[in-house]
């Protein structure tokens, strides 16, 4: 379901207002035009770009084998690892142009170190 630019706004403040610790103000205004950028963490950029398709190897020094991803990615913003993340989207809004376009954001230590379109 695609939300509306008020309904966004809306679930942006939401989240920022209910999980603090992994929102950073910095990057409101990128999520709020629904642009990944990077820098951000995994929260950040699902909030960003509209959920994604994830793929997540958690950190064998950290979490324990089949640990929920969600959780792994979520412990990004207070407690970063070597956990490998990768989150593929598909949206009009990350690139100029207004078409629909697909990328894969990559992180090392829970933040977004590449954003490449596929």
């Amino acid at each position: 379901m695609k939300l509306t630019e008020e309904e966004h706004h809306a679930l942006v403040d939401k989240e920022y207002s209910e999980v603090p610790e992994c929102y950073r103000e910095k990057f409101r205004e990128s999520i709020y035009i629904r642009k990944v950028v990077e820098g951000m963490w995994p929260t950040e950029v699902l909030l960003a770009g509209g959920g994604g398709l994830y793929r997540v190897k958690a950190d064998d020094k950290k979490w324990e084998k089949g640990s929920n991803p969600m959780v792994v990615m979520k412990a990004q913003c207070t407690e970063p690892d070597n956990s490998e993340i990768e989150i593929d989207f598909q949206n009009s809004y990350q690139f100029a142009a207004g078409d629909v376009r697909k990328f894969t954001v990559r992180f090392k230590n829970g933040i977004a170190v590449e954003i490449k379109e596929n």
